[in-house]
Parts: structure tokens; C-alpha cells; sequence
């Protein structure tokens, strides 16, 4: 019996972070990624390996337009308004869904996906016409389908932040992460 109850207890464990507000994955199709999105930091595992090892990329701070990343105790990118900044320096601008990284340009389509349990994102990064990353994303705080919609700022706010997360993958990707 007690063994029983334990089997039933994990399986509640491992099955919560799922359904974790905010927690959403995309897939990097030119790296071979997962890319977990959570509330306070972004994991990144090899492909085909959704449960496996992750390894910490990211650690998160803020909310909404306040977003930033750490790098132990200090900030590694940060938003001025609509411009990233690594330090003082500049590295990428947000302006609706193109996002101008150094001298590329992508688009970054955040579409609202239909489903009645909660509020859904489809997410696609595009380089060119080059699909590089996509995924189902989840408002950091949304509410379940029980509550009543949202206004059309509260829905442009989740937007903004699920773009301002994607963003600051991107410029790890770009900037940070070993070739």
C-alpha cells in the first residue's frame, strides 16, 4: 500500500511541472534543441530529450517589459524600451515582430492558438523564409479557462513577453553559447 501511495504521489510530481504556469517548450531546428521556457529561467536539452538532461542556460528576473537575464548575481541582457543591451552595448532592437540582430533580420510570429483549458501561443522564429525555431508558448501568469478573457492590453502584454523571452534566447544563442 505504501508503495502504491508513493507510485501515485510521484506520478502527481512529474506530471505538475507540464501543466506549470508559464512553462512552455520550443524546438530549435537549426541547433537540434529544446528550448524550456520557465518562470524564472530557460533550460536547453539535445533533441528528442523533452524530459531528459537540461542544462541552464538562462536565469530570469522581472516581468513584462522589465524582463532580464543574470549571469550570477549581475545582468547579462537587459531591455532599454525596445533595445537589448549587453552591458552598455547594444546587440538587438524589437519592433513588432522583426527582430535586427547585429545585420540579421527575424521575424518572430506570435499567434494566439485556440484551446479551452488555458491561453496558447504558436511561436515560430523565421530567418528569412527559413523556419529556424517553433513551439506552443504559455503566458507566464495566464489564467485558466474558468476565468473571464482577458482585455486586448492583457493579451499584448503576454505577447510582448513571450517575445521579449524568445528574444533573450536568441542573444544567448548568438552571443554566448560555445560553437
Amino acid at each position: 500500500m505504501r508503495a502504491l501511495v508513493m507510485a501515485v504521489a510521484g506520478l502527481a510530481c512529474w506530471s505538475a511541472p507540464a501543466r506549470a504556469c508559464g512553462t512552455w517548450q520550443m524546438h530549435d531546428l537549426d541547433l537540434s534543441r529544446w528550448v524550456s521556457f520557465h518562470a524564472a529561467n530557460t533550460l536547453i536539452s539535445k533533441a528528442n530529450r523533452k524530459k531528459g538532461p537540461h542544462k541552464l542556460i538562462q536565469r530570469l528576473s522581472g516581468r513584462g517589459r522589465e524582463i532580464h537575464s543574470l549571469m550570477g548575481q549581475a545582468r547579462d541582457f537587459h531591455f532599454e524600451g525596445n533595445t537589448l543591451r549587453r552591458g552598455k552595448r547594444v546587440v538587438a532592437h524589437l519592433e513588432g515582430n522583426t527582430i535586427k540582430f547585429e545585420y540579421l533580420r527575424f521575424r518572430l510570429d506570435v499567434t494566439p492558438k485556440p484551446d479551452k483549458e488555458r491561453r496558447l501561443y504558436r511561436v515560430e522564429l523565421h530567418l528569412g523564409q527559413k523556419l529556424v525555431a517553433a513551439g506552443d508558448a504559455m503566458p507566464t501568469c495566464g489564467s485558466d479557462g474558468a476565468d473571464p478573457p482577458p482585455s486586448k492590453e492583457a493579451l499584448a502584454r503576454e505577447q510582448e513577453e513571450i517575445r521579449r523571452r524568445v528574444v533573450l534566447y536568441l542573444a544567448w544563442r548568438r552571443l554566448v553559447r560555445k560553437r
